[in-house]
């Protein structure tokens, strides 16, 4: 969820055409599922992630009340940390392509290597 944080926001906000913060249970439970890709119980799990009011709405907001960070970083830097974490894997194989002697470190020789290559 932290790292889809600014997406899940989106598709809440989405949702909340009134822009109360309020959401239904089934449009919390859509935009989990479709955001993150898991196929998971949301409704079961909302007891857990979620506050609801009276009438079965659930203030959306609070799923991330719960979710530390230890240090706390800026707005922008967030977006940076959970795009870089998005896309880790397509990092890694980038990295492993640069990284031609299996050394470990992305030198310039190898940089160049690959560029030439």
């Amino acid at each position: 969820m932290v790292s889809r944080k600014t997406d899940l926001i989106r598709s809440f906000q989405l949702q909340d055409r009134t822009k109360s913060g309020k959401i239904s249970m089934g449009q919390w439970a859509f935009s989990m599922e479709n955001t993150l890709g898991l196929n998971l119980p949301w409704r079961t799990l909302s007891s857990h992630l979620v506050l609801t009011d009276d009438d079965g709405n659930i203030d959306y907001m609070t799923c991330f009340h719960d979710i530390q960070i230890q240090k706390p970083v800026k707005e922008a830097q967030s977006a940076l940390i959970e795009t870089l974490y998005r896309y880790r894997s397509d990092l890694q194989i980038i990295f492993n392509v640069i990284d031609s002697d299996h050394s470990g470190k992305g030198t310039l020789i190898s940089s160049l290597a690959v560029s030439k290559g």
